[in-house]
């Protein structure tokens, strides 16, 4: 009987050690599960953080483009302004080289006129008589 109660009761303490030992294999697993479950959410809290700032410099980006956009419809105005004064200056500037040519052309009728109503010089510089 005592070596059926002492069997017992070393059963009873091996029994005791596998629970002790499923306890601390069981609290390992939860702590390493509350560690990665932390760590997935640690990762989830710093990758929405960092789409939160990507969305943001996005924002930033798209404002900036915008008013660029903006500035080169201005500046493309301003070009178009700028080519027709260009344009109206070279017509401008081509009605007055025409109208230079016109009057070189009448002076030279003119002068060949007055030429030829003129009295002839005398040779030799001498004074008509």
């Amino acid at each position: 009987m005592i070596e059926s109660l002492t069997q017992q009761v070393a059963e009873l303490f091996s029994q005791v050690d596998q629970a002790r030992s499923d306890a601390l294999q069981a609290t390992a697993e939860h702590a390493k599960y509350r560690e990665q479950k932390e760590t997935a959410e640690a990762a989830n809290s710093a990758t929405e953080e960092y789409l939160g700032t990507v969305a943001y410099e996005l924002e930033r980006a798209n404002a900036v483009l915008k008013e660029m956009e903006g500035k080169l419809q201005c500046a493309e105005k301003a070009i178009a302004t700028k080519d027709t004064e260009i344009n109206r200056l070279l017509d401008e500037q081509k009605s007055l080289r025409q109208g230079l040519i016109d009057t070189r052309v009448e002076r030279d009728a003119l002068r060949g006129s007055l030429y030829s109503k003129s009295p002839p010089e005398p040779p030799f510089g001498g004074t008509a008589a």
